[in-house]
């Protein structure tokens, strides 16, 4: 059995209405050598039938059904799976642009970058709305292709999602990357934090190639997130990124590790923000024992970050979020 090019790892967990759209997108790919590795998490829709269709069509379906274990732990066993060279990373209720692998690839190929990412298309269920968005801040015009060392700028304003890029396999065995199982929340960013402190290049492309559907099956969730996650989940999602304040997995050294956490810092911020609008509504004695107990590893990240990028993401980030609301701790 030949040994794809590409593999495309697909976690899909009842999204019958829209997992067609998905795997024909795959199907109509300019690119062929690539091999889907679909994860059926414990659907209960008629999702795992549709992909028994597939890979009885086509064998580059490569198709597994298992328990329920959340996205994190079916995006692990698709890694565990995958042969390709190159992994990209499809989200089952959105679609690829036909030239989206081939793109990818060849942008990654000519650069010899560890990691490429495109631009994409927003689709709201809700409004019908589109959108896009682009690497503005690293492209030269439309179509363009730049390559960028590991520095602040990067790793401050790369998209925190898998979906919109194409990794090295060899870089995710060689330091044993992998998805935090059970998080709720911001396992993607951890994951391509984890990832970026491996790379020496990232190559953008000024092209939108993936379609986003919001609103739709996860996103598409009505009850707030504080009702439906429990306690721990809550710190542990607010918590995401505290481990890589004392390590990162590429062993970063010298102007490399300064400013990987000069990034590192902005995307703390960033996810705490966010953190904070989709905690907005619970009960004030609860958020703030959440506090209490959340880690906000401040002195570590600007001890170790670039001076001048991480104070001015922290001003910018404290005029918009009161100063006392992400301080207010208790040491464990």
């Amino acid at each position: 059995m030949s040994i794809p090019t590409v593999s495309i790892i697909i976690p899909v967990h009842n999204v019958a209405p829209y997992l067609e759209t998905c795997l024909d997108s795959l199907l109509s790919q300019t690119f062929q050598d690539w091999e889907a590795v679909c994860i059926d998490d414990g659907s209960s829709d008629e999702s795992p039938a549709m992909l028994d269709r597939y890979a009885a069509r086509d064998a580059r379906f490569k198709v597994v059904h298992q328990k329920n274990g959340g996205v994190s732990n079916a995006r692990n066993t698709g890694l565990k799976l995958a042969r390709g060279t190159y992994i990209q990373m499809l989200d089952p209720d959105d679609w690829a642009e036909p030239d989206m692998t081939e793109r990818l690839l060849r942008m990654i190929e000519s650069t010899h970058a560890e990691l490429g990412v495109c631009g994409c298309f927003y689709h709201h269920t809700a409004t019908g709305e589109t959108g896009r968005r682009m690497p503005d801040k690293f492209s030269a015009g439309p179509d363009s292709v730049s390559v960028h060392g590991l520095d602040s700028r990067v790793t401050g304003n790369i998209t925190f999602c898998v979906w919109d890029k194409i990794f090295r396999r060899s870089i995710i065995e060689q330091f044993q990357l992998a998805f935090q199982p059970g998080l709720k929340i911001g396992e993607d960013m951890k994951f391509i934090m984890e990832y970026l402190s491996c790379c020496h290049n990232i190559a953008f492309l000024a092209r939108p190639l993936y379609h986003y559907r919001s609103g739709a099956g996860v996103t598409g969730k009505t009850r707030p997130v504080w009702e439906r996650l429990s306690f721990q989940e809550l710190l542990e999602s607010l918590d995401v990124l505290d481990s890589l304040a004392g390590s990162t997995t590429g062993k970063l050294k010298g102007r490399r590790s300064r400013d990987f956490h000069a990034g590192l810092l902005q995307a703390v911020l960033m996810h705490r923000a966010y953190m904070k609008e989709l905690l907005e509504g619970m009960p004030g004695r609860q958020l703030r024992r959440l506090l209490r107990r959340s880690h906000f590893p401040l002195p570590r990240l600007l001890l170790k970050s670039s001076f001048r990028p991480s104070m001015k993401s922290l001003l910018e980030f404290y005029i918009k979020n009161p100063l006392r609301t992400f301080l207010r701790q208790k040491r464990r």
